[in-house]
């Protein structure tokens, strides 16, 4: 999925629903950490947070929650985008 950034769900593919178990609508708005968790308990957002500002990257295996509550383990890319990256192009 894509966030906004605030953490938010902006936009997610196919491949996004089908693990979430989702709709787009039901996706769209919820931040990150409803979404993905650290099966060991950690504060893991502050850390990744931190990396991404720093490094522009973040990669490492965090869980994520399907409607049902359920979680699956996954091994998770997050890419920092530059601000003016991350707005709508002028059509």
């Amino acid at each position: 999925f894509v966030t906004d950034a605030a953490h938010r769900v902006v936009a997610a593919n196919a491949s996004c629903l089908k693990l979430t178990g989702l709709t787009l609508e039901q996706l769209v708005g919820r931040h990150t950490t409803e979404l993905l968790h650290d099966e060991a308990g950690s504060d893991w957002f502050p850390t990744v947070c931190e990396r991404l500002v720093q490094r522009g990257f973040w990669e490492g295996e965090l869980w994520h929650r399907q409607s049902d509550g359920s979680v699956l383990p996954g091994q998770v890319s997050l890419v920092r985008l530059a601000p003016e990256a991350a707005s709508p192009v002028p059509g």
